[in-house]
This record gives C-alpha cells, structure tokens and sequence, in this order.
C-alpha cells in the first residue's frame, strides 16, 4: 500500500508539474540552453555570461544537442493549445519549426563539414572578437580564457573532418583553391600581429599598467603557444588531408543521402 501510494503520490506530482508548464518557461528555458551551448552566438548576442568559453563540437556534444531539441518539442507538444494566448500560439509555431529544421537536419551530422567557401569554424572567432566588450579586467580575463579554449574547439572541428572524409560528407574541390589560404592565413602571422592579438592593443587607459602588461604577456604566450600552432594543424590537415579527399562534383546531392540532405 505504501509502494502504491508514493506511486499515485509522483503521478500527481508529475501532472501537476506538466500542468503549471508556461509557453514563457519553455521559451526562457530553450533561450538559456542555446546560450550555454553556444558561447560565440551568446557573445553575438550581447550576452557576456559566456565570454570565456567556446562551443563544444564533439559527436557526443552534438547528440546531446539533439536530445535537447527533441525534449523541447515533446514540451510544446504536451502544452495545450486552446489555453494559449495568440502570442503564444505564434511563437510556439516559431519555435517548432526551429526545433523541426534542427532535429531534420541533425541526422545528416552536417558538423562533418564545418566550413563554407569563403568562411567557417577557422573564422568564427573573428566574429566573435569584434563583438566581443573590452573594457575592463574581467572583459580581458575572460578572452584568455577563450583563447586558451580555443584549440580544442579547433582539434574537435578537424576530427568532425576526419569523418566526413572517411564517409564521403566533403566539400568540392571548385572550393578549395579560395578556402585553404584563409586556414593559411590564421596560422602565419607572429603572436603580436595575429588578429586575435588586436583586442590587446587597445586595453583601456582605467586599466591598470601593470595589470595590462601582464595581459598582453599572457595573450602572446597563449597565441603563440597553443593558438596559433593549432591553426597550423588545421592548415596542414586541410592542405594534406582534405583538398586531397575533396569531392569532384559540386553540389549537395553528390553527397551520401544528398538529395534528402539537400
């Protein structure tokens, strides 16, 4: 009886949970999740939360991705929609269909091809750094560490490759003569002159001198330690691994289940 009753007990604990469940708690909870997931969109974004931090690519990284999506819909599919306001049932709408496209295309692991013709995973920081705020220590501290992440995020990208490669998901070869000097690109410049170097050329004047000097002493042994090396591995890989592997037919349906892919 004691068994049954904590049954009954969770049961209505559950029900009542689904039942207080709000399309603003589903939006605030799937916001959040994107931001943590991906630190460069939430910098974009005007979020700081996440400025120290780059997106994790991994397999596993993106099946959990996965995962996520298909709770958020089975939430949105469990609200009721006679009780949403119009608000609501627009932006529910707009949700599922994010959610739909992301669950559709992630069985196509598109991760395998992290680049387009003129920019991809290599360049993204770049993006980043200019919407990134420096004004403060903390702003400074948190680049570092950013920096320091950064060749993970660029070594779990080319083992993404390394799939694609291994399965036929490649980019053409049209492609490669325009692509392969912006990975060169990253990886030759020295530490100072490097683009992710910049921000350190302008710390502010309310900064203190000798913490700015131990700024820029950080950043030039970051970057010419562990980012711009990693850059090179990406140069080298998509000069001696990829170009070589590339596809001779362009276009998405030469790849395997390319006309539902594309």
């Amino acid at each position: 009886m004691k068994n049954i009753f904590c049954a009954a007990a969770a049961a209505i604990v559950l029900m009542a949970a689904a039942a207080a469940e709000t399309p603003s708690a589903i939006f605030d909870d799937y916001w959040q999740t994107a931001l943590k997931e991906d630190p460069f969109s939430a910098t974009g974004s005007g979020v700081s939360d996440y400025n120290d931090g780059v997106p994790a690519v991994a397999p596993s990284d993106h099946d959990r991705r996965l995962a996520q999506a298909k709770a958020f819909m089975a939430r949105l599919d469990a609200l009721d929609p006679a009780a949403l306001s119009e608000e609501d049932r627009l932006n529910v709408a707009l949700l599922r269909f994010i959610l739909k496209h992301d669950i559709a295309l992630a069985a196509f692991r598109p991760w395998r091809m992290p680049f387009l013709s003129d920019s991809g995973f290599h360049t993204s920081m770049g993006y980043v750094v200019a919407a990134t705020t420096f004004r403060t220590e903390s702003d400074y501290d948190s680049y570092l560490k950013r920096l320091a992440a950064l060749p993970v995020y660029i070594d779990q990208n080319i083992e993404n490759m390394r799939a694609g490669i291994a399965e036929g998901f490649v980019q053409p070869k049209e492609i490669m003569a325009g692509i392969l000097p912006t990975f060169d690109a990253q990886a030759a410049p020295a530490p100072a002159d490097h683009p992710l170097y910049e921000p350190f050329t302008r710390i502010p004047a309310a900064v203190p001198k000798k913490k700015s000097d131990h700024l820029r002493k950080e950043a030039l042994a970051i970057i010419g330690g562990v980012v711009i090396p990693a850059f090179r591995r990406a140069a080298d890989f998509m000069r001696d691994d990829y170009a070589p592997n590339a596809k001779a037919v362009v276009g998405a349906q030469a790849l395997p289940e390319g006309a539902a892919y594309y």
